[in-house]
């Protein structure tokens, strides 16, 4: 992996549902090794997208990813949450 830099990839969810997963399988089927990925629920209120993230990390553990998740109980927005994944997880 050293010859590769470390990629970040953040997806920001908010009642996306399954477009959630869709996004999450597609950063996993690219063959780029060396990636990271941030997942921020802005506190949907679907009574589903939380779950399918959940379920979506825990059902691919054997990928070997480093992946950071956040459930927010507020929803804050787009920009606080691409701005939490700058400033707070780095």
């Amino acid at each position: 992996m050293n010859n590769y830099p470390l990629v970040s990839i953040a997806i920001l969810s908010y009642n996306t549902g399954n477009y959630v997963i869709e996004s999450l399988n597609n950063v996993v089927e690219q063959n780029y090794p060396n990636i990271e990925i941030f997942i921020i629920d802005d506190c949907s209120t679907d009574n589903i997208s939380v779950n399918l993230i959940k379920n979506w990390i825990k059902e691919n553990t054997h990928l070997n990813l480093t992946i950071h998740a956040n459930y927010r109980s507020q929803n804050k927005g787009a920009h606080f949450g691409l701005n939490e994944i700058i400033h707070e997880w780095r």
